[in-house]
């Protein structure tokens, strides 16, 4: 199955929606140049789930992106992004390939890989470099890799060749079997444009949800007077809170849970954070202290967290027992901020 031109249109109109947001340097940029900027973006988040633009752009040492975005010159190496992470050990390493128009070709030039040669080579020769006037980022990302593995020979390597296309390598090419040989340490990893269309066209499920709230716990508020839209602020616990995010239908749709065994055990819905604009980043400091506050203290979590956002379709609001309780029903919700605190939430 290949890619069609509309996936392509798709991923270049969400490529371009992340390009605008980047602060960009060079201010007379074409559409397509924008679209190209972004993939970068998208990129990241399709294969290690790096959402937050300033992060990924701290990422990124593509030559034209420096200088583009940031103004800077750096010899990329023919590297252009890097992705360390010390504590699980492992560096990912990326290669863009961006078309200004549908390519339905099934095979990759072999020059797509060999032309990152410069960067890997400098990694298997395990030389630290000291290059500041033409590739000062490039160099500092080297080095650290290099002062890594020096430190822990165990290190996971991946090299993700992204692009915006049908086509892959053709692994009985001669060039092709001489790079993997060569580089037989790297996880090397194709992500075209199949790959990244079906990552994009996915839609959030369907999802429904119940929690019992006392009427000094929920405050409503009517948006405008003209619109049936309205909001809440509620104070919620964080046994209700796993409560409605589980994957199992059942317990969600339980009035309470007052087993809390059982929701140790439970899983969150990854479907209800399909709309948050960050994924999880992992053991991060900020998420270490939310873990750390709960484990602790946490009667404090309330004052050192800033909630959840959490967005529905439909939010139906009935009162219990003698009209000091309600029953609040949330139909196809998302959270759409607090995603890091949900998921810190499941470690505990």
């Amino acid at each position: 199955m290949k890619a069609k031109a509309k996936d392509y249109d798709l991923v270049e109109k969400i490529s371009k929606k992340y390009g605008k947001k980047l602060i960009i340097n060079d201010e007379n940029l074409t559409e397509k140049e924008i679209a190209r900027l972004g993939f970068y973006y998208l990129g990241l988040h399709l294969t290690i789930g790096l959402n937050d633009i300033h992060e990924v752009s701290e990422k990124i040492i593509d030559s034209s992106y420096q200088s583009k975005v940031n103004g800077e010159k750096n010899d990329d190496y023919g590297i252009d992004a890097v992705h360390i992470d010390k504590e699980k050990k492992r560096v990912d390493l990326f290669s863009f390939k961006y078309r200004d128009k549908f390519n339905n070709g099934d095979t990759r030039s072999p020059s797509e890989l060999t032309s990152t040669s410069a960067f890997l080579g400098q990694l298997k020769r395990k030389e630290l470099i000291n290059d500041k006037e033409n590739a000062k980022i490039t160099s500092e990302f080297i080095n650290d890799i290099i002062e890594l593995e020096r430190k822990d020979s165990d290190i996971k390597f991946n090299l993700y060749m992204v692009s915006n296309d049908n086509a892959n390598f053709e692994e009985e090419n001669a060039s092709v079997k001489e790079f993997y040989n060569t580089y037989s340490w790297l996880d090397i990893k194709e992500i075209n444009l199949i790959d990244i269309a079906d990552f994009v066209s996915l839609k959030a499920e369907t999802n429904k949800a119940s929690i019992i709230l006392n009427d000094k716990e929920i405050l409503q508020h009517d948006m405008d007077g003209y619109t049936t839209a309205n909001s809440y602020v509620a104070k919620v616990k964080l046994i209700d809170l796993i409560k409605i995010t589980s994957k199992d239908d059942s317990i969600r749709q339980e009035d309470s849970i007052e087993n809390e065994e059982l929701l140790k055990k439970q899983k969150i819905d990854l479907n209800v954070l399909f709309d948050n604009v960050r994924g999880y980043l992992g053991e991060t400091g900020h998420n270490k202290k939310i873990i750390e506050t709960l484990k602790k203290e946490p009667e404090k979590f309330f004052l050192f967290n800033n909630g959840i956002t959490i967005t529905a379709e439909d939010i139906i609001v009935k009162p219990v027992t003698m009209h000091d309780k309600y029953r609040i029903e949330l139909h196809n919700f998302q959270i759409v901020n607090g995603g890091q605190t949900l998921r810190s939430i499941s470690f505990i």
